[in-house]
């Protein structure tokens, strides 16, 4: 049985060094960092809150013009996306008071 043990041991210690080979790999590849444009969502949501806590969280229709494609027709500036459209769209329709922490 020892025979066997050694070659089966040094599979297993092989696979394992690959696994972490390719782990390490996808880490420096930037597979494992957010995306560019989760971040450029995060900063245009933080700007729009901001927007929207100044507006004293009445009403997120008037938070327009947010500098992002939310609806995917390539356009980005000026095309009427509303702070209300990012909470549907982006956030699970989540209620934009509650994204933005309003009061």
């Amino acid at each position: 049985m020892k025979g066997i043990a050694l070659p089966i041991e040094t599979l297993v210690i092989l696979v394992l060094a690959i696994v972490v080979l390719v782990g390490v790999i996808a880490f420096f590849l930037g597979v494992f960092n957010p995306s560019t444009s989760g971040i450029q969502l995060e900063a245009i949501k933080n700007l729009a809150c901001q927007r929207f806590l100044s507006l004293n969280c009445e009403d997120s229709d008037d938070v327009k013009n947010l500098d992002i494609d939310l609806d995917d027709d390539g356009q980005t500036k000026g095309d009427g996306d509303t702070l209300t459209l990012l909470c549907k769209l982006k956030y699970s329709n989540i209620d934009c008071r509650q994204l933005c922490n309003c009061p």
